[in-house]
């Protein structure tokens, strides 16, 4: 029995390699937006960026721990709590030309390690803060994070282009621009294709979509074994031809059980480095949304193999729209649906939902024959769809 990370699916949804088509039919559009360069701020943005604590400011994977010392308008003030921090804002005119940051060096702790770094300037700071993986976002994009030779063993090759929650895009030239853009943006996802380049062997490798990012970042932590499969879709983590029930128990770097209480959180833990392994007991929902709860490996090599024949691919769009069409509420399965199967030798007809269901346990490699038909529920229409491009256009709107 191998490690129980292999099939894992994880839904990046509306990255479905469509990021390029039009409004009708994407997401996101990215057509009928100029390139945005980064604001030049005269304060450094990540003091305002943080949440105030007990403890400290808090970053996102580090904190910025009491005492330490900003820089307001060139005087020193010393920040000994949450009080005095805000203090600092309350005191301040909106109407005045105002320069603030921290006070270097400055020393940040890691959340999730512990470890303490020496930060020498606001670029230091920028680059640390880039480097966050971002814990949400991933059920709709792939958040934008630094990626070079720090925490990974690829690094991003530029110009890249970034896209914001209101479909503006971004190009930044360099690092620095992509560390500036990350810190004055509240979300940023990239665009694809993305360039990364192999630091060991220094090739470039054009990365088309989600799927094959993800899989690329994940191939340089040994701690993920190789037969992890990752691909675009909209049904959360999977198993096989399950899905993960969320709150999930994992085993994290320290040896420590974790919770993930969503796909966000999963996928920080994955793409951070803390994820090691599913801790048992693990829920698993079906795809008629029935549950099953396994202790152990050996529990769960049984469900696998009652999958049969479920080999994860990135044309899994039976599976795609029979779960969106349990959970997003927003459209119906018109029958019958035409199928091919066996690489296209065989078609097949099927009659009704209970049909539907059998096909993808039987062979999840099967793709629709177009044209295919959804009644769009908010306009009690049916809506035809001649090709992948635009149901899965639709698909991404709809389920907004």
């Amino acid at each position: 029995m191998k490690s129980i990370k292999y099939l894992v699916v994880f839904a990046l949804a509306v990255v479905f390699s469509i990021s390029s088509c039009t409004k009708d039919n994407s997401i996101i559009d990215v057509t009928d937006t100029k390139p945005v360069e980064p604001k030049n701020t005269s304060s450094n943005p990540l003091v305002s960026r943080g949440v105030t604590g007990e403890d400290g400011v808090d970053l996102g994977c580090f904190t910025v721990k009491f005492p330490f010392q900003l820089s307001v308008n060139g005087d020193n003030v010393s920040i000994s709590s949450e009080d005095d921090f805000t203090g600092v804002f309350d005191n301040l005119n909106p109407s005045d030309s105002v320069f603030v940051d921290f006070v270097y060096p400055l020393e940040i702790t890691y959340n999730d390690s512990g470890d303490v770094e020496t930060i020498n300037d606001g670029e230091a700071l920028g680059n640390a803060f880039a480097k966050c993986v971002p814990d949400s976002g991933w059920a709709t994009e792939f958040p934008a994070f630094l990626i070079n030779e720090s925490n990974s063993c690829f690094s991003l090759n530029y110009p890249v282009k970034l896209i914001d929650g209101d479909s503006v895009e971004y190009t930044a030239a360099d690092e620095n621009a992509f560390v500036d853009l990350i810190a004055n943006h509240e979300f940023l996802a990239f665009v694809f294709p993305v360039s990364l380049t192999n630091i060991k062997t220094q090739e470039t490798v054009e990365v088309s979509n989600a799927t094959m990012l993800f899989e690329l970042l994940m191939s340089c932590d040994p701690i993920i074994t190789s037969d992890t499969t990752v691909n675009p879709g909209y049904f959360g983590a999977q198993i096989a031809c399950y899905s993960v029930g969320f709150p999930v128990n994992y085993t994290d770097q320290n040896g420590e059980v974790s919770v993930a209480n969503n796909l966000d959180e999963l996928m920080e833990a994955f793409l951070s480095g803390k994820f090691v392994d599913y801790s048992f007991p693990l829920t698993l929902v079906a795809v008629d949304s029935t549950t099953l709860v396994v202790s152990n490996e050996e529990e769960l090599g049984h469900a696998v193999e009652e999958c049969g024949d479920f080999a994860p691919g990135v044309d899994t769009e039976l599976l795609v729209v029979y779960l969106l069409s349990t959970t997003a509420n927003c459209f119906e399965i018109v029958y019958p649906v035409t199928i091919t199967s066996d690489g296209g030798a065989t078609t097949s007809v099927l009659a009704d939902e209970d049909a539907f269901v059998e096909e993808i346990y039987n062979d999840i490699s099967s793709e629709i024959v177009y044209p295919f038909t959804l009644l769009d529920v908010a306009s009690n229409e049916n809506k035809v769809f001649n090709n992948s491009d635009e149901l899965f256009g639709y698909l991404s709107q709809c389920q907004q």
